[in-house]
């Protein structure tokens, strides 16, 4: 599937969200450099293997002098409610903010407002807790919101190429190509106050895969 074969090119997608107050669950949060035409931008990218599309904020596209082709994404929210969007299609490149290191990110959605949770990470109050957190120097966030949202169509980048695993129920520590990320459960210690869940199905895609099996 080409997501640059038409300007007004329709996608019919499934995102879930569902947040809760109180949650101990760090999700998958790192600083990254987005860079474009006219320049560079350090933000916070979100890794999520339950998108099949990545999604950039338009007004970081804006920033980066990414045009892109035309599009009108259709977004199923939790609930069933349905929301049409007009987008754009951008290509953009990203890199690790501590090893630079640079890869292609190509088919990313524009989206007015990305709605991505805010987190606050302090490693070495966590490493207090989890000796094996101690490993490896990952980043301090505070109030750390990703402007981009990094899924499945890039799986070479969000996925792990080593982890470094506790006791039961501890947060991991997992390295990506853009970097080592700091994620999972620290029931021990609340560092953010919201649970997000998101999934988006892609249902052409889907097709696609049936299709083929």
């Amino acid at each position: 599937r080409d997501l640059h074969s038409f300007p007004t090119r329709r996608s019919s997608d499934l995102t879930l969200t569902v947040k809760d107050n109180g949650s101990s669950v760090l999700l998958k949060i790192l600083p990254v450099i987005l860079k474009g035409p006219t320049g560079q931008v350090t933000t916070y990218a979100m890794l999520d293997d339950g998108s099949q599309k990545s999604f950039l904020q338009t007004s970081v596209a804006d920033q980066l002098g990414l045009e892109g082709r035309a599009s009108v994404s259709s977004y199923k929210l939790f609930g069933g409610a349905l929301q049409n969007e007009n987008c754009r299609i951008v290509s953009l490149k990203v890199a690790g903010a501590k090893n630079k290191q640079t890869f292609d990110l190509t088919g990313v959605c524009t989206k007015d407002d990305l709605h991505l949770p805010t987190q606050s990470v302090n490693p070495q109050k966590l490493a207090e807790l989890w000796s094996h957190l101690k490993k490896v120097d990952t980043a301090a966030l505070q109030h750390a919101q990703p402007t981009i949202l990094i899924g499945s169509d890039h799986a070479e980048l969000i996925t792990g190429l080593r982890s470094i695993v506790g006791r039961k129920k501890a947060p991991v520590l997992t390295k990506t190509k853009l970097g080592w990320v700091l994620h999972g459960n620290t029931s021990a210690l609340v560092t953010t106050k919201t649970e997000f869940v998101n999934s988006c199905f892609d249902q052409q895609t889907d097709r696609d895969r049936k299709s083929v099996v």
